[in-house]
Parts: C-alpha cells; sequence; structure tokens
C-alpha cells in the first residue's frame, strides 16, 4: 500500500518458476494487491504476476482476484495489469495453460500519463503441445480525473501459440468502464487469440461488457474480439456490448468481431452484439458497426444498434447491423430526429428489422 511518495514497478505478489529438468511446473497466485491513496505511481503496477517455464513438462500459472485499487493517485507513463499469467513448455506432447480470472482494476481520480490498462492478462505458449488460455470475468473502471494520455484499455486480453494440439484462447465476461477524462487510445471488453500449427484453434471472446461515458475515444472500439489461425479455425464473439452514454468518438466502433482467417473450414461466429446508446455522446465523426467478419463460413445474425431514450444523435455511418431499436424519449416531437448520418455510402439496411 502506498499513501504517498514515488512508487515504481509496484507488484503485490510476484512467482517465477523455471523447471531446467524433470517435471511439472504450477504457479498459483489469489486475492494479492496493489493499493495508494495519493503518492506517484510509475512503470509497471501489477497486482499478480506469474512467471512459469518448464523444459520437459507441463506449465500452469493461475491468477484469481488480484487487485489494483488506485485513488487520487498520479500516474507516470503507468502500464497496469490486475493479474499477469505468462506460461510456457517445450515439451513434446505437454502442455501450457494459463489463466487470469476475476481481477479487478481500480482507479478513481487518476492523473498523469497511463500505458496499458488490463484487467486479465494471459500468455501461453507450447512448443511441440497444445495450449489453453484465459481472461475471464475481469473488470477496468476508471472513474473520475484527468488523464493527459491513455493508450491500450482492456477487460481481458490472451494470447495461444501451440503445435499438433488443439489451442484455445478465452477473454469473456469482462467489463470496461471509463468515465475519467483521457485521451483513450483502442478499446477491447476481451480479445482472444489463439494460434496452432497442425491442429484446430478455438478463440472466444463473448459477453464483454464495455461502458463508455466519458473522455475523447481517438482509435478504434471492439466489445469482443476473437482471433484464431489453425486446421481448423474457429472465432466467437456473441453477446458482447457496447454501452454509449457520454464522451466524444472519432474512429470505428465494432459490437463484436471474429477473425477466423479464409482457410477451408474456417468458422467465424459473430451473433447478438449490441451497441447501445443513451444520453448525449458526440458521434459525429464515428462509424457504427455490428460485426466484423472473416471466415470460410461466416454466421452473422441478431446484432443490434440500440438508441434508448435519446435524440439528436449524430453519426458518421452505420452498417451490419441485423437489428434497429429506437426507444422514443419523452417529449419527442414530429420535428425530431434521433439518429442522423452524415454518410449512406456503404450503408445497407436491406433485411434490417427496424423497431420503435
Amino acid at each position: 500500500a502506498n499513501t504517498g511518495g514515488t512508487v515504481k514497478n509496484a507488484v503485490g505478489a510476484s512467482v517465477t518458476l523455471h523447471a531446467d529438468h524433470a517435471g511439472d511446473v504450477q504457479a498459483t497466485l489469489t486475492e494479492n494487491a496493489v493499493t495508494g491513496t495519493g503518492g506517484t505511481f510509475a512503470g509497471d503496477v501489477r497486482g499478480g504476476v506469474a512467471y512459469v517455464f518448464a523444459e520437459t513438462g507441463t506449465a500452469t500459472a493461475t491468477l484469481t482476484k488480484n487487485t489494483v485499487d488506485l485513488t487520487d493517485a498520479a500516474l507516470d507513463d503507468a502500464h497496469i495489469r490486475a493479474g499477469h499469467a505468462v506460461a510456457r513448455t517445450r515439451a513434446a506432447g505437454k502442455t501450457a495453460s494459463a489463466a487470469s480470472n476475476e481481477n479487478v482494476l481500480l482507479l478513481k481520480n487518476a492523473s498523469g500519463t497511463a500505458q496499458n490498462l488490463i484487467g486479465g492478462n494471459a500468455y501461453v505458449e507450447a512448443d511441440l503441445g497444445g495450449a489453453t488460455a484465459a481472461a475471464d470475468s475481469n473488470s477496468v473502471t476508471v472513474e473520475g480525473g484527468t488523464l493527459t494520455a491513455a493508450s491500450d484499455v482492456y477487460g481481458g486480453t490472451v494470447g495461444a501459440i501451440g503445435k499438433d494440439a488443439p489451442v484455445t484462447a478465452s477473454a469473456s465476461e469482462n467489463t470496461v468502464t471509463l468515465s475519467a477524462a483521457a485521451p483513450w487510445g483502442q478499446i477491447r471488453g476481451g480479445r482472444a487469440n489463439a494460434n496452432a500449427e497442425g491442429a484446430a484453434a478455438t478463440a472466444t471472446a463473448s459477453k464483454n461488457t464495455l461502458n463508455l461515458a466519458y473522455g475523447t475515444f481517438t482509435s478504434e472500439i471492439i466489445g469482443g474480439y476473437a482471433i484464431a489461425d489453425g486446421a481448423p479455425a474457429q472465432a466467437t464473439a456473441n453477446e458482447n456490448t457496447v454501452n454509449i452514454s457520454g464522451g466524444i468518438y472519432q474512429a470505428r466502433i465494432y459490437a463484436g468481431a471474429a477473425d477466423a482467417g479464409s482457410t477451408t473450414g474456417s468458422v467465424a461466429t459473430v451473433k447478438d452484439n449490441r451497441i447501445v446508446i443513451t444520453g448525449t455522446p458526440n458521434l459525429s465523426a464515428a462509424q457504427l458497426y455490428g460485426y466484423k467478419a472473416n471466415g470460410a463460413t461466416e454466421n452473422i445474425a441478431g446484432n443490434a444498434l440500440v438508441v434508448k431514450e435519446t435524440k439528436g444523435i449524430k453519426a458518421k455511418r452505420i452498417d451490419g447491423f441485423q437489428k434497429l431499436e429506437f426507444w422514443l424519449p419523452a417529449g419527442m416531437t414530429k420535428d425530431d430526429t434521433m439518429l442522423w448520418l452524415s454518410s449512406v455510402s456503404n450503408t445497407d439496411l436491406t433485411g434490417t428489422d427496424i423497431t420503435a
């Protein structure tokens, strides 16, 4: 805990294990924390971090319920991760697995500069075997304050690499809530990347939630993003929600995205994702998309844009929505417009279900 002064590279708990000879390697970190009221935090700030490396056996790293909780803190190019898990094995037929789940990153009334605000991060690599990575049910919350620089924000992000055995990656049920003044960079509720050489790769980024209320959003926003490269590859991004209630938006916003490549047998699924607009956000430079998909087979359905109890919303364009829902605000008249688009090029609403 810090109540004043400057702290560089603060870690609640850290484990590094390297087995050069026979044996499996396993590390578990639970309920560790970095907390502070006031003071300055610079460099890496991590609630819990585990690195495990195996030469002849399996490698497993598990982080659960670790926390970074800072109030009235000044940040100096801080790279903050509540949970960070890395596992690697070089052994033939052995697996690497990492899980970074239920971790919490909370900033209240922060100032200064921040990079890479991440709730849960997991990375695994198996040189000659299968790999599994998960960053699920994590949260990032930034309330109040002013950041003069802010880079990428991820609720959960994972990477998994393996060979000759199945690889899976999951970044699901994460939540990002941003209500601070900042020039926000890339925002992802969940991002999952699975890469398998000579085997199946499966990536899932589903049921993530973004709550965006304040600041200037300068880069691409995606509710859930799944990427898979394997034989075959399957990427799924379902039931993600992007709630927009305030702020200024200058780039593309996707409810969900899945990239499984174009190789025969690859499947990209993006279903039932939503962008929900309330309040009075400035979306005049934004492009809103229900989905982004790349696959030999693309399963697309139920992606919705919801304009809820507000009017006078202006956006650059919309596309890729199978549903448009308009919830009429109180005092709506025949002269009012709920959603106005400055460009209709490449906007195709054929087959879109529109309800009000």
